[in-house]
């Protein structure tokens, strides 16, 4: 009930991952040393198919999704049973994100915005923090977009909020901490990844 604004959704997780946030708490579609079983994809849609009466929406979620090959198929499935559709994302891969939008296959786009960019080659091994940016500029740019923050507190200081509010008004949004478009989320402890990390999260 809390994953798709206003709908009863199902959340459909994908494996894999092209970022390491020490802070993740789903270690187990992160690291392939944790992998959990994967479902069938016709087992999903059967599941989906029997529960149109039931939900109203599907969250696409991860790990990663736009690293899935078949990730724009799926959502064209969801499409043609009537589902409602939401896409979690990291932002790495902006590409597909176009290609997504471009053909209308989410209602609702939630990017999650993890870091100031500076930082995110430190704090998440990401390789291209530019392509996160142009991933937020399209999310604030879509009714129903939206920028997700996890809130760790020994990382995100008010200084390093302030240089992401920074960031975001680089790119031409003056968005307030709180609102809609910038959502925060309370960091909790659950087995987090804690993969190899800067001395700055090592306090997790």
């Amino acid at each position: 009930m809390s994953d798709y604004p206003g709908q009863p959704a199902a959340v459909v997780f994908t494996r894999g991952c092209n970022f390491y946030c020490p802070w993740c708490h789903n270690p187990c579609l992160v690291d392939p040393a944790r992998y959990v079983p994967e479902v069938p994809l016709g087992e999903v849609l059967r599941f989906l198919e029997q529960r149109r009466r039931l939900l109203g929406a599907v969250v696409v979620s991860g790990g990663e999704p736009t690293l899935q090959a078949d990730l724009l198929d799926f959502l064209r499935q969801l499409r043609r049973m009537g589902y409602k559709t939401k896409l979690d994302t990291n932002g790495s891969r902006p590409d597909v994100l176009r290609r997504v939008l471009g053909e209308g296959l989410v209602d609702c786009l939630a990017v999650d915005y993890k870091a100031p960019l500076r930082l995110y080659r430190e704090w998440v091994h990401a390789s291209n923090p530019g392509a996160v940016l142009e991933s937020l500029c399209l999310a604030l740019n879509l009714p129903g977009g939206s920028v997700r923050t996890t809130v760790v507190p020994c990382l995100h200081t008010p200084e390093v909020m302030e240089e992401m509010r920074a960031d975001l008004r680089a790119a031409g949004f003056d968005v307030a901490t709180g609102t809609r478009e910038w959502v925060l989320q309370e960091f909790r402890r659950r087995g987090e990844l804690l993969l190899a990390t800067p001395r700055a999260v090592q306090r997790l």
